[in-house]
């Protein structure tokens, strides 16, 4: 179509068109310029890996086309084989055949043929496409099974030198999935969510142990050690390319909204929505079960406490969306 605009526009020495294009194929553009009586004369080529029968080279001729090339060809053969067309034209500027503008019966014939092999070149080529897709399709579920053996081992690795914690960062994740889902946000937002959870207390790997499981309060000195571990969780994940932003989820799910968590103080909208789900969730199952320095608080505590604290330390709509899915009847045990 660009090339017809164009030989409207200005005079050309020859054309040398493809036969694969998008609107209108090379047999379609042949056809259209030997039918314009000012353009008929201009010779005219058809270069094509596509078509290689010998009855598309006798259409293309029959439509008026100088030559059926196909490719490859040397370069220094095709400008030989140019230079002789326009050469030729100029000599006898009379012997390009003028092709009737009326379709004839042979030409129908051929469009007909032509036709089907199009679309058989067609359907095997989606066919292959096809075959391609299930293998990438099996090969991404093969990964994803493998990052998930990845992420599940390490979670072990972690709570395995914290035994009061033991299910600590599993059940995490499910409360944060249940509460994504409740929130409707998407699934790649979910999946990332389910991820950082399992992982979002990697970072405890460089607390001591006597620490972890110690069954007084912490001191000033300890504390500072413990809440460095968000740090250093994104320091260990920052290099992993995962299709979601786990390392920075992972990091900020200390963050509350009024800027008094830790490690960079963020405020509201700055922290990352998985993040303040995380947080929630974190929180619920922290008080819900036992823990070195007290028993466990149980679920109607912890939902009192992210209620008190709605929109002053936790996201409103994820405590909304947490108290939800417990009034449904959400339990960790049945999640497992």
């Amino acid at each position: 179509v660009e090339a017809l605009e164009k030989l409207a526009e200005q005079d050309f020495d020859v054309v040398i068109s493809d036969i694969l294009m998008p609107e209108m194929d090379g047999f379609q553009l042949c056809r259209r310029v030997k039918m314009d009586d000012r353009l008929k004369e201009i010779p005219f080529i058809l270069y094509t890996a596509a078509y290689t029968d010998p009855e598309d080279r006798k259409f293309a001729l029959s439509l008026g086309a100088d030559r059926f090339i196909i490719k490859p060809l040397e370069p220094d053969a095709f400008v030989e084989i140019i230079k002789e067309v326009i050469q030729n034209h100029k000599v006898k500027p009379s012997n390009n055949k003028v092709v009737n503008k009326v379709v004839n019966k042979e030409e129908i014939v051929y469009l007909k043929k032509y036709n089907e092999r199009l679309i058989k070149k067609l359907e095997d080529g989606m066919f292959q496409l096809e075959e391609k897709n299930i293998e990438l399709e099996q090969s991404y579920k093969k990964i994803q099974r493998t990052l998930d053996s990845i992420v599940e081992t390490i979670g072990l690795v972690i709570e395995m030198r914290d035994a009061y914690t033991s299910g600590h960062q599993r059940r995490v994740s499910q409360l944060a999935c249940a509460i994504a889902r409740e929130m409707n946000l998407s699934e790649e937002q979910i999946e990332a969510v389910r991820i950082a959870g399992l992982l979002h207390d990697i970072g405890k790997i460089s607390v001591p142990t006597d620490i972890l499981n110690k069954p007084d309060k912490l001191n000033k000195f300890e504390l500072g050690i413990v809440r460095n571990h968000p740090q250093t969780a994104f320091e260990i994940l920052k290099d992993v390319e995962f299709s979601q932003p786990i390392a920075e989820i992972v990091l900020q799910h200390h963050e509350r909204i009024d800027g008094s968590g830790y490690p960079n103080g963020l405020k509201g909208n700055q922290i990352l929505i998985e993040a303040r789900i995380l947080a929630v969730s974190d929180v619920v199952e922290a008080m819900a079960f036992h823990r070195p320095y007290r028993p466990a608080l149980g679920i109607t505590k912890a939902l009192e406490e992210i209620t008190t604290n709605s929109g002053k330390l936790y996201d409103p709509e994820a405590v909304k969306a947490c108290i939800a899915v417990f009034s449904r009847g959400f339990d960790f045990e049945k999640e497992r």
